[in-house]
């Protein structure tokens, strides 16, 4: 793997809004096949994203 792309995820900012995480989930589905368990993990950031949590 590309070594350049991988400091592109590490050093993406912190996302801050709806839009800014699902950049960020967008660019991480990118790599979902060399990334273990990103599925788990995406999964936590997209309930993030629902409206109306209970």
């Amino acid at each position: 793997m590309d070594h350049r792309k991988v400091l592109a995820i590490k050093d993406w900012p912190e996302p801050k809004g709806v839009v800014e995480l699902r950049s960020f989930i967008g660019l991480a589905n990118y790599y979902r096949k060399f990334t273990k368990s990103l599925s788990y993990i995406v999964a936590l950031l997209t309930k993030l994203l629902k409206k109306d949590q209970r």
